[in-house]
């Protein structure tokens, strides 16, 4: 009699149908697993990607092999396989338990009619029956296939599966289809590697290129001599399949431009070796030998020291492998060295170099530091040199006093000294009453400065602000003007010609060093020209006949007259 003849309850049915599938995949799995296991070792395989870095026909043949290994093996190991019956899954069932109870409860009397102990006594045995039903359960599935499997070939199986997802977490089923569908080159020559490292501009070194394959009987150069902070573009051509460029330990994917066509850019890290890999297979794979940029160095080539006019002098000599960018100097008190953790207090200013970014240089700087506060005082002179790549090194500290200007105008040192005041004493407020009053009585008699308008604008600010800014003595406005109007009373025209003649020696350096045309030079150099003349004129207005002091203020200086400043503006033109 069948069973959906009975009244068997839902979960019944249910425990029936697991002990079906129990007994199902005890014969699936003991008669596939070396099925199972090869193809886990085929998928494997696709997830390393490595069958489409094979030629195309070469993929196909690996992929009939694969398919025709796999049902050669699957026809054989299934060629006796049957599915469980229901009978099979009811007798899997009563295991569990004793005397059958899943056949008893669907069993009917033999015979004819049963007296009525025979009727009492069946239905007893049909009642423990209906009763055990409910302690009956399926058991787990058990194979046997650890019997078999002499070699773990399972375990083989399920590692390389492992590691391959593990490897291709992410790509899993663009990597199963590049294995499915083998791709094909349409050129002859299959792939072709084009590298280009060019070096910063400023090295002047030529970039380096490289292909692969070499054309024609081009030697293909296994150690690349490469500029450090060069900038590598790769290109691969003729190939649609995802390329990678291996840094040592860092793989970085090439940009799909096209169908066959893939870039990568960026700058050159320091690396020992550059590959080229087309998944599984390398393409390309070169040495690299950085070249160093070398930080530059700086040195005095001696003591700074004063120049003519209270200038100072630095004179020092620089290298650069590849070319100075600009020389800073950095002033500081002596007590600044001694005691680094103070709050440090510098003047910096930026060097005269040579221009075109020399590779070495020995250059002398004149620097006017008279109108700052430590004029006078004894100082620290260090040198930073800084190339074109930013690298920066300094020099020694050289130890100067700081030049300071002397005045000879009577009313020019009056105002030296107010301005001194301002600047070094702790109160500064207690000087505006009696600096009130030594400017107001210079503006009562303009006369001892010569009238000189710009100067009589200046002193009256300076009085005014005295008299009505209760701020101005602190906030460090006044010393400048102070400062400009003994310059002015001291110089007359002389400080304005100075002036002059620095602004056009600095406007015609900067126009060297950024390749200003010609005529924009030619400009430049009749501006310095007449800045000279003019400068010379007064200079000289100012010189006792007879004596070239003042012309000549180096000791061993030779005089110069204006038919050797005119050859000098000639071979400069």
């Amino acid at each position: 009699m069948t069973l959906a003849a009975n009244p068997i309850a839902l979960s019944l049915r249910l425990r029936l149908a697991a002990a079906w599938a129990a007994l199902a995949w005890e014969r699936l799995w003991a008669q596939g697993w070396r099925t199972a296991s090869a193809a886990g070792v085929v998928i494997a395989l696709a997830l390393t990607d490595l069958l489409p870095a094979l030629p195309g026909w070469l993929h196909i043949a690996a992929l009939i092999a694969a398919v025709a290994g796999l049902g050669a093996l699957a026809r054989r190991d299934f060629k006796d396989f049957t599915w469980p019956s229901l009978a099979a899954a009811q007798a899997r069932l009563e295991q569990s338990v004793a005397h059958r109870p899943l056949t008893t409860v669907q069993d009917t009397a033999a015979g004819g009619a049963l007296s009525p102990f025979q009727q009492t006594l069946w239905q007893a045995h049909q009642q423990r029956a209906r009763e055990n039903l409910s302690r009956i359960h399926a058991f787990w599935p058990a194979p046997g296939v650890a019997a078999r499997d002499r070699y773990t070939i399972r375990a083989a199986a399920i590692i390389a599966l492992f590691i391959a997802g593990a490897g291709s977490w992410g790509d899993m089923g663009s990597r199963m289809m590049r294995a499915a569908w083998p791709t094909f080159d349409d050129s002859t020559t299959g792939p072709s590697v084009k590298i280009w490292m060019t070096p910063p501009a400023y090295t002047g070194r030529s970039p380096v290129f490289v292909e692969w394959p070499a054309r024609g009987d081009t030697p293909q150069p296994r150690t690349l001599d490469v500029a450090e902070r060069s900038t590598m573009l790769v290109v691969v051509t003729g190939t649609p399949r995802e390329t990678t460029v291996t840094l040592d330990d860092a793989a970085y994917t090439l940009e799909k431009l096209a169908d066959k066509s893939q870039r990568l850019e960026q700058e050159l890290p320091r690396t020992d070796t550059l590959t080229v890999k087309q998944r599984g297979r390398t393409l390309g794979q070169w040495n690299i030998d950085t070249v160093p940029d070398l930080p530059p160095t700086i040195a005095f080539v001696r003591e700074p020291r004063e120049a003519g006019r209270w200038r100072l002098r630095l004179d020092y000599h620089a290298t650069d492998d590849y070319g100075i960018e600009k020389v800073t100097a950095h002033i500081v008190k002596p007590d600044a060295v001694i005691e680094p953790e103070a709050p440090e207090e510098s003047i910096d200013f930026d060097v005269a170099v040579p221009p075109f970014n020399p590779k070495e240089a020995t250059q002398v700087s004149l620097h006017d530091l008279t109108a700052h506060p430590w004029a006078g005082q004894p100082v620290l002179v260090q040198l930073i040199v800084t190339d074109q790549a930013g690298q920066s090194a300094p020099s020694n500290f050289q130890q100067v006093i700081l030049p300071e200007r002397v005045f000879q105008h009577p009313v020019a040192k009056d105002l030296i000294a107010i301005r001194r005041g301002f600047l070094l004493s702790d109160k500064p407020e207690n000087l505006v009453k009696p600096a009130f009053r030594t400017v107001a009585g210079i503006l009562q008699q303009p006369q001892s400065f010569g009238g000189d308008p710009k100067v009589h604008l200046q002193l009256s600010a300076v009085k005014y602000r005295l008299a009505y800014d209760e701020a101005a003595p602190t906030d460090g406005s006044l010393p400048p003007i102070l400062w400009a109007a003994a310059v002015r009373i001291e110089d007359g025209n002389l400080a304005v010609a100075e002036q002059r003649l620095d602004e056009a020696e600095r406007a015609l350096k900067e126009a060297f060093e950024r390749g200003a045309p010609p005529e924009e030079i030619t400009r430049l150099i009749n501006e310095l020209q007449r800045a000279i003349a003019q400068y010379t004129r007064e200079l000289a207005s100012r010189i006792p006949e007879g004596s070239q002091a003042m012309l000549n203020p180096e000791p061993n200086a030779r005089a110069m007259g204006p038919e050797d400043l005119m050859r000098m503006m000639q071979e400069m033109r």
